[in-house]
């Protein structure tokens, strides 16, 4: 008994052993869970650390909700974290219609390939789009309700670098594919057109010729003014450095400087003051109004005064007067605080005085040689214009008319009055590649055959070719080569569509198309204005750009648009 006694406390013992073993590993495991719940809050104070440095825009979604999202995303998109977080993510679509096509794009990528990298244009929270690449994949592929991380970033530049690559490319195609279609056709044509080409080429070199001397002139100008500029900058640089320097240089420069108090009075001039104001010598003890101006009152607007009441420097353009207060010129002045250096308080005013009379007086002859060039184009725009009148005498006052329609087009759509400029011009020049074409086919009474017809449709290719040289300030050239394409592709010479027609071009199209319908030709009589308006309202978006055909009708119906 008493070994069976034994035994058993033997047991216990050891089960008892065993008791504390397990709970000394239990205790290891609470303190090592302890250590691993710091370092996982330090980890998280790291890794929100770390998001909001990327550069990249994250959040996370979970049942097409922000859960969470980076200062990066918000920056993008121009929110606040907490103005998305517990949103829907329809509020960074433009549309319901967007926001569930492309939940079905992306989570279904995600469902077949757990990734996606996909173009976006997002909504701004101010209203416009912001162009980004999105790429994302799920938490846990296994596990799709724990949600999504989504990265977008910012494709604004890269869009607009691609766009305007493209452009230049286009446009290098166009122009290859022109020089090669009508190399063949310009030969043939050459000594046909021989006089009226010599009379181009003088009326080009003649222009060419203006430009480049007012080009010229424009430059030197450009040139003065920076260089005066610059010397400004410098002197209001020197000026900075404080009365010690302005003391030593007072004697050589050749602007004026003035030192005032602040209730006006001219405390020190420089020689250059003197010289220009000897009528009123002697300047310092004056007030800076009676000197400088003949007042009784400070001038109004006032540099100094201004920079008195701000602590900022001001500047003003003023009259320069002589001794009877005549106007002389123009003075350019900049008023600077003068701050005592030991309080650093107000104690007056420097004033820097420039004189820009020649400057002034450069400006107003550019201005007027400016004009005289725009005088010198028109009359070489009307004068081709005059041209293909002259020898299609059927379509006599047809450009004009376009021109003038389309700049009815053009003004109730908002252009601006130099752009209405620039359609003038191209409505009355569209038909001048039509010196191209014999005249028994512009003249022909009967309808023409399908080689003269094509021989017609040349006269686009003609038209660029001729003016393409020319430096005009909008895209003539290029309008009317494509003032006969059409937005599905079926027009000529090229065949464009919709988005590669430039609008100037489109508004050509529907002008020319409903004057055409409303005039006689030889090969048919005139059907009217009302049935050139039910060709565009038919072809409304498949030939004919819907903006300009809904304007068009506008102008006619409601504002009564005739032809003059």
């Amino acid at each position: 008994m008493e070994d069976t006694r034994i035994s058993r406390d033997e047991q216990q013992r050891h089960r008892l052993q065993e008791y504390i073993f397990e709970l000394e590993e239990v205790q290891d495991q609470v303190e090592e869970l302890g250590i691993a719940h710091e370092q996982l809050k330090r980890s998280q104070v790291f890794l929100d650390t770390v998001l909001s440095c990327i550069t990249h825009g994250l959040c996370l979604v979970r049942n097409r909700t922000f859960v969470w999202v980076n200062r990066m995303f918000t920056d993008i998109l121009g929110w606040e974290p907490d103005e998305l977080m517990g949103q829907s993510t329809e509020i960074i679509y433009p549309d319901i219609i967007d926001y569930e096509k492309m939940g079905e794009v992306v989570y279904g990528n995600l469902k077949q390939k757990g990734l996606i990298i996909h173009e976006y244009d997002f909504l701004h929270k101010h209203g416009h789009r912001v162009p980004c690449l999105i790429t994302g994949r799920a938490l846990d592929k296994n596990k799709p309700s724990k949600g999504y991380v989504f990265s977008i970033t910012d494709f604004t530049e890269r869009r607009r670098a691609q766009e305007a690559l493209q452009k230049a490319y286009d446009k290098l195609e166009e122009l290859n594919a022109e020089l090669l279609s009508t190399n063949e056709h310009l030969h043939r044509e050459i000594e046909e057109r021989k006089a009226v080409e010599k009379k181009l080429h003088d009326y080009r070199d003649r222009l060419e010729g203006l430009v480049k001397e007012r080009t010229a002139a424009l430059m030197m100008v450009n040139a003065q003014l920076r260089q005066e500029i610059t010397e400004r900058q410098r002197g209001a640089e020197a000026l900075r450095e404080g009365e010690r320097f302005l003391s030593s240089v007072f004697a050589s420069i050749q602007d004026g400087l003035s030192i005032l108090d602040l209730d006006y009075q001219i405390v020190q001039v420089n020689p250059t003051m003197e010289k220009w104001y000897a009528h009123a010598r002697p300047l310092v003890g004056k007030k800076c109004y009676q000197a400088y101006q003949g007042r009784e009152h400070p001038c109004n607007p006032c540099p100094a005064r201004h920079a008195m009441a701000t602590g900022a420097p001001h500047s003003e353009i003023v009259l320069k007067r002589g001794p009877r207060q005549e106007v002389v010129g123009w003075l350019e002045v900049h008023a600077y605080p003068r701050l005592d250096k030991a309080t650093g308080k107000m104690t007056g005013v420097i004033k820097y005085i420039r004189d820009i009379t020649q400057r002034q007086r450069a400006e107003e002859a550019l201005a007027k040689s400016l004009r005289e060039l725009r005088q010198t184009l028109e009359g070489t725009v009307m004068a081709l214009a005059n041209t293909v009148e002259m020898r299609d005498p059927y379509t006599a006052g047809h450009q004009r008319r376009v021109a003038q329609l389309a700049c009815a087009l053009a003004q109730e759509m908002g252009f601006s009055p130099d752009q209405l400029e620039g359609i003038r011009v191209m409505g009355f020049l569209h038909d001048i590649g039509k010196i191209g074409i014999p005249g028994e086919i512009l003249t022909k009474p009967q309808q023409l055959t399908e080689l003269e017809g094509s021989l017609l449709k040349t006269h686009p290719q003609i038209g660029y070719a001729i003016l393409k040289d020319l430096e005009f300030p909008w895209p003539v050239a290029q309008a009317i080569l494509q003032h006969h394409e059409r937005l599905d592709g079926s027009g000529y010479p090229s065949g464009l569509s919709e988005r590669e027609i430039i609008s100037e071009a489109k508004i050509l199209a529907v002008a020319d198309v409903v004057e055409a319908m409303a005039s006689f030709r030889p090969y048919r009589p005139a059907v009217g204005i009302d049935q050139g308006l039910e060709e565009i309202s038919r072809n409304r978006g498949t030939l004919y750009d819907p903006e300009v055909v809904d304007v068009c009708l506008r102008v006619f119906t409601e504002k009564g648009f005739k032809f003059d």
